[in-house]
């Protein structure tokens, strides 16, 4: 399956790129471990610090250099701009590319990968159903989205049928 490189890109830069620059790599590896445990987040800030140097060795003109300092000081005002370039380079060296799309589409410590990638949605919602049986199962209903205050009390789902 040819690798789509924009979609490479943006995930590059909204999954791993903005976290590492708004909060840096402890943070996040803390943020990491409180919600997914040591061995998931020791997994998380590891490939979070690969993509970061692979993308960071790859943009190694002066002028590059210049678009990720301005990334690293205002990454939501330059996050476009870094994917936009991103994108260039991916399409400019198939090597980067190739390497890049390993490290973000591997598989994690448990085997599975894990990523899931939404673009251009108002809502959308995703379900991880790993280990899940549901051969011959009837009236299943998976569903939930939480919007705006999360300390509001959700009312129980219903299913019908």
């Amino acid at each position: 399956m040819p690798i789509d490189l924009l979609a490479l890109a943006t995930s590059a830069v909204t999954t791993f790129l903005m976290p590492y620059a708004k909060a840096g790599l402890e943070k996040i590896a803390t943020a990491f471990s409180e919600q997914l445990g040591k061995q998931a987040a020791d997994y998380a800030g590891e490939l979070t610090g690969k993509v970061w140097q692979t993308v960071t060795t790859a943009f190694s003109a002066p002028k590059e250099q210049t678009t990720l300092e301005l990334f690293r000081e205002d990454p939501d005002a330059m996050q476009t701009m870094l994917i936009k370039k991103l994108h260039e380079k991916l399409t400019q060296d198939e090597n980067l590319a190739q390497t890049l799309d390993n490290l973000i589409n591997q598989p994690g410590p448990d085997g599975a990968t894990t990523g899931a990638q939404i673009m251009h949605a108002g809502i959308a919602g995703i379900a991880d159903l790993r280990g899940a049986n549901l051969s011959n199962a009837k009236g299943v209903v998976i569903s939930g989205v939480v919007m705006g205050d999360q300390s509001v009390t959700k009312p129980a789902a219903k299913s019908i049928g």
